[in-house]
């Protein structure tokens, strides 16, 4: 600015002391430099009006610039910032109220408020928290399964042999005390063969490979899942299967299974059961009734003027009525339970739990994408129906 200014006293000068007038050049430079040296004022006036400014708003003097650092590594370090980023964050969470509040921060010369509001979760200068992994446990609890016996087996077809009970009029008992050299009565024992064809559980899950090759923990949630499925699958048909097609045979369609009606209550209906698998069945060995949850949780909540039954919501014990498990499972169908032993049904396995990848699927491979395939081989049988008893607790409604 000043160097304009003397420009145009030296050529004002010149012009007065050989006493004439400026020529139209002359004029042209003095107006020109004149007008330069006024734009810089007005500049200069208006920088210090906005410094002005920031200093009524608190901003903190830019500090020194470390050289070869970039723009961002700059704001990470200002004194300032440092310290609002830790006053914001010191209980180890975001206090979203000092977000807004964020001090001015110069960067390369340019001066910018920096806060945290922004669209991004938690805004755009703060990591958000990443929980590692996933939660995998979203898997059913496969209750009735865990109560079964299990065998492997080496062919597609299971030959079963079970005993017609004394109750179906089948096999009779006809010991008796006899006199010396007299005779026994004949007894009878007689066998059905069931033959249980080994079916074939499958799901599968499309995956692009790019997406198994960059996420590591994807390969093992897939293949959590898909076992998982699997197994709710052969479960839902161990219970409720009608054998017709590839399906299982279940249990509520066996034959030779004693059937329960409903009496009085649910608590009384249950004991009917124990009383048929033990009397009829001749079951000796642990029972348990299957329910389902709604069921359990209409046990759970009889009580006698507010004196709960089976303990309370305060209660930590194993839940059990008459003295025998519950086990509470969404296989079985609400309104129905089965009181039984347990172990004599198998589940017979041919095959166990196989996953594979299979990326020659349809047109997966020129779409980058595999096909993730579960599979298990087996079947289910009741050695001896008549130790189970399948209960209604809905009284017909």
């Amino acid at each position: 600015m000043k160097d304009l200014i003397n420009q145009a006293k030296e050529i004002a000068a010149a012009a007065a002391a050989e006493g004439r007038a400026l020529n139209a050049d002359e004029r042209a430079t003095v107006e020109s430099a004149l007008a330069g040296a006024k734009a810089l004022k007005a500049d200069a006036d208006l920088r210090k009006a906005v410094e002005q400014i920031g200093s009524d708003l608190g901003e903190v003097k830019p500090q020194a610039e470390t050289k070869g650092r970039t723009a961002g590594e700059r704001l990470i370090n200002d004194p300032s910032f440092k310290a609002w980023h830790a006053a914001a964050t010191s209980n180890g969470s975001i206090d979203g109220r000092s977000l807004v509040n964020s001090p001015a921060v110069s960067v390369s010369g340019i001066k910018a408020t920096i806060t945290g509001a922004s669209d991004d979760y938690a805004g755009t200068l703060i990591d958000a928290y990443r929980v590692p992994g996933a939660d995998a446990s979203y898997a059913r609890e496969n209750s009735v399964l865990a109560q079964l016996s299990a065998t492997r087996v080496n062919s597609d077809v299971v030959d079963l042999a079970r005993v017609l009970y004394y109750g179906g009029g089948q096999s009779v008992n006809n010991a008796a005390g006899v006199a010396e050299g007299s005779a026994p009565s004949e007894s009878t024992m007689k066998f059905e063969k069931v033959s249980l064809p080994v079916r074939d559980f499958r799901s599968f899950l499309p995956v692009s490979n790019r997406a198994l090759a960059d996420a590591a923990q994807l390969g093992g949630l897939v293949d959590a899942f898909l076992r998982s499925g699997i197994l709710e699958a052969v479960e839902d048909e161990i219970v409720s299967g009608d054998g017709s097609g590839e399906t299982i045979e279940g249990i509520l369609e066996v034959s030779g299974t004693q059937s329960v009606a409903f009496d009085t209550d649910l608590i009384t209906t249950i004991r009917k059961g124990i009383t048929a698998v033990r009397s009829v069945g001749n079951a000796r060995g642990t029972l348990a009734v299957v329910m389902n949850p709604a069921d359990m949780e209409a046990l759970d909540l009889l009580n006698d003027s507010g004196t709960f039954y089976f303990g309370g919501p305060a209660s930590a014990v194993t839940p059990t009525v008459w003295g025998i498990a519950r086990i509470a499972s969404t296989a079985m169908p609400e309104g129905q339970a089965v009181v039984g032993e347990w172990s004599q049904a198998v589940l017979f396995e041919r095959a166990p739990i196989t996953v594979a990848l299979h990326p020659q699927h349809s047109d997966f491979a020129t779409k980058g994408l595999t096909a993730v395939v579960a599979s298990w081989r087996g079947t289910f049988g009741v050695q001896q129906p008549a130790k189970f008893a399948v209960c209604d607790l809905t009284n017909g409604s």
